[in-house]
């Protein structure tokens, strides 16, 4: 039995346009955000990836895009809030510049690379392996279980933020696992992940990626 997960992250938010350091901030969309949500859900629909279930952070940048692209599917799915999709808590950094704020870390290594907040009273990167733990574990349980039919089997759609889903990525596509994880997503960017078990556990094969403009491109010669 498999299931397609798609990890999609949020859209353009005005934080990004100004180079703050988002982590928790409940911020919106910004307008080129919307707009971002609304195109790539017409383009899902048109190549009839069309979810059962879309997961998404509770944050507003993320509910909302997640909310915009069910609007443009035929029939649209449930969106279900999920706590372990949070972006990571940059603790007294969130809000102050990103040039200056993710420079800091120690031996002149950006902080972004290195994943350590505690300092500053947020999260690290184990507890990002956490979390990610614990969503597949709730994908699993929820949509893999033989016994358990009371959830869709997918397609799933995952909406959330950049260090979030690079975790969630790597957790089961790489192993022996990196310490630093090699997947990047920007605005409205999706990777597809089948999994399956195999060998008595769970592991995520890595089946697409592709962001707007390769599907501008892409739909447009195909017209």
């Amino acid at each position: 039995m498999e299931l397609e997960l798609y990890c999609i992250r949020h859209g353009e938010t005005v934080a990004d346009q100004e180079g703050i350091v988002l982590g928790r901030s409940d911020l919106p969309l910004s307008p080129r955000g919307e707009r971002q949500a609304r195109e790539l859900g017409r383009y899902l629909r048109r190549l009839t990836i069309i979810p059962t279930l879309i997961y998404t952070s509770p944050l507003r940048r993320a509910r909302r895009f997640a909310e915009l692209i069910a609007r443009q599917m035929p029939d649209p799915p449930p969106v279900e809030e999920c706590e372990l999709l949070k972006e990571i808590d940059m603790g007294s950094l969130t809000g102050t510049d990103r040039r200056l704020a993710l420079g800091r870390g120690p031996g002149h290594r950006p902080l972004s690379s290195l994943l350590n907040f505690k300092p500053y009273g947020g999260e690290d990167y184990f507890d990002l392996r956490r979390r990610a733990r614990e969503f597949f574990r709730l994908l699993v349980r929820r949509h893999l279980e033989e016994q358990e039919t009371l959830f869709p089997v997918g397609p799933i759609f995952a909406v959330g933020h950049s260090g979030m889903l690079t975790q969630i990525l790597s957790e089961r596509t790489c192993y022996p696992r990196p310490r630093l994880v090699f997947f990047k997503l920007d605005h409205a960017e999706v990777v597809k992940l089948v999994l399956e078990r195999r060998y008595g556990r769970v592991i995520a094969r890595p089946a697409l990626q592709f962001d707007l403009e390769f599907l501008r491109h892409a739909l447009r010669r195909g017209e």
